[in-house]
């Protein structure tokens, strides 16, 4: 599983709905049923930037067979022909045909540097690539967990109306008898007509949360699809590992981010391959050696020996050992170094700045998490205090010793805890797979 915590133990009672796209609406068997591993595997496949980001890391894979090529020799074969006049308009018709290779000996380590440079690039976009694939993770993640939470939100607001609707029924009953004012019935049709509103407003979440993330996973909009919630109840919900247990100190987190954090190893490998660049660009010391192979042969017309027999005899091979010693290179090679040391300058600047990044990340993110399990955990107590206090008024109201607006207060209250319980409860949940993210400790299937 992608999320041992918490996707790896769902509970035998699923949230699930069907939302519909357009105004049609189809059988239940007919949507497909997406889960939140499902949802991930989709989005690393098909989401565009992470798309882009293969594309580019294929493309430092051919730069480095392109630096690779600089050590194998070339290999050319020629041909020429022309026609010759002299003074007396004599025409001459000559033929060369031949084979030449050529092997850099020894470049002054300048084909060496390139193949490492080409190497900490490709290194660079690997690890560029891998981060964000978590990061493509973790924004599913969000939009898949609001989407549900949205869901939840939904049934709270819809057993709010239902409430709502069965005290107005009641109050209209005790407005006929006399016993309540009719100004108590125009108030409980404002609370009904607020709650209508809370519904509509629940309904147009779901669909802006479910337009977001089929727009991550590159699916089609009107398509219809049932989502699966993972859900945590109780100690599953707060049981802690080596990322989120209270017991680590945020700074070992802080050294954890620093040595996993590929997005920081990146930008390492754009700093050594900068001052490799630095080396590449200075001129060399040392001289070019390398070794030049031919062979060929020519046909000329003048001549009275046939074609074939021409070529047999004007044979000819050579093999030539080549130095080439640098004197000057004019101001361009300067120019070159000191290109290099500025992008060598902002290399470095862009490390510590991504160091600072992820210290202040990992300390938000840690902050965060232990806010929202302490929030579950106050939150959770507050929704069985009201549950109880719930329970208790309607005992009292059936033998008559509550009134009707003291159970609609209770009920409120109850509804009202449950909405903060829902929200608490998925905040847990993503802040705690966002402190993984942060830390470099998020799994990639």
């Amino acid at each position: 599983m992608v999320f041992p915590g918490f996707v790896s133990r769902l509970p035998a009672g699923l949230l699930t709905a069907l939302l519909l796209a357009g105004t049609h609406a189809i059988a239940a068997n007919d949507a497909r049923i997406l889960t939140l591993d499902d949802a991930i595997v989709i989005a690393l496949e098909r989401n565009t930037a992470l798309r882009q980001a293969r594309n580019n890391q294929a493309i430092s894979e051919v730069g480095v067979r392109e630096a690779w090529m600089r050590f194998v020799p070339t290999f050319d074969v020629s041909a020429t022909g022309g026609n010759f006049y002299d003074d007396h308009e004599d025409d001459t018709r000559s033929i060369g045909i031949g084979a030449t290779s050529n092997l850099v000996l020894f470049d002054g380590f300048r084909d060496v540097t390139a193949l490492r440079i080409a190497r900490l690039g490709e290194q660079s976009s690997g690890l560029n690539l891998q981060r964000l694939q978590e990061t493509t993770v973790l924004t599913v993640v969000s939009q898949f967990l609001a989407l549900t939470q949205s869901l939840r939100q939904l049934t709270v607001q819809q057993q709010n109306l239902a409430t709502a609707l069965e005290l107005q029924r009641q109050i209209e009953i005790y407005v006929e008898t006399g016993d309540r004012a009719r100004a108590d019935l125009y108030t409980q049709q404002s609370a009904v007509a607020s709650a209508r509103l809370s519904v509509l407003d629940a309904e147009r979440g779901i669909q802006l949360a479910r337009l977001e993330l089929l727009n991550t996973l590159q699916l089609e909009r009107n398509a219809h699809y049932e989502f699966e919630a993972p859900e945590e109840e109780g100690p599953a919900l707060l049981q802690a590992d080596s990322t989120t247990d209270s017991d680590v100190e945020l700074d070992t987190l802080i050294v954890r981010a620093l040595a996993r954090r590929t997005d920081f190893q990146a930008q390492h490998a754009q700093v050594e391959a900068a001052e490799k660049g630095i080396r590449l660009s200075r001129p060399s010391r040392w001289p070019t050696v390398s070794l030049s192979a031919g062979y060929g042969s020519a046909y000329i017309g003048s001549s009275p020996l046939d074609f074939r027999d021409q070529l047999d005899l004007n044979r000819g091979s050579s093999v030539a050992l080549n130095f080439t010693v640098p004197l000057f290179r004019f101001d361009s090679t300067r120019l070159a170094v000191r290109r290099a040391e500025l992008q060598l300058d902002n290399a470095r600047i862009a490390l510590a700045q991504t160091r600072d990044d992820i210290e202040l990340q990992v300390r938000r993110a840690w902050l965060d998490y232990n806010s929202a399990r302490e929030r579950y955990k106050v939150v959770e107590i507050q929704q069985q205090t009201a549950q109880l206090a719930l329970e208790t008024t309607q005992e009292r109201y059936q033998i008559g010793a509550a009134t009707l607006v003291e159970l609609s207060q209770a009920r409120a209250s109850f509804l009202q805890s449950e909405s903060a319980l829902v929200n608490a409860r998925y905040n847990l949940i993503f802040q705690r797979t966002a402190l993984k993210y942060f830390v470099g400790d998020l799994d990639i299937p």
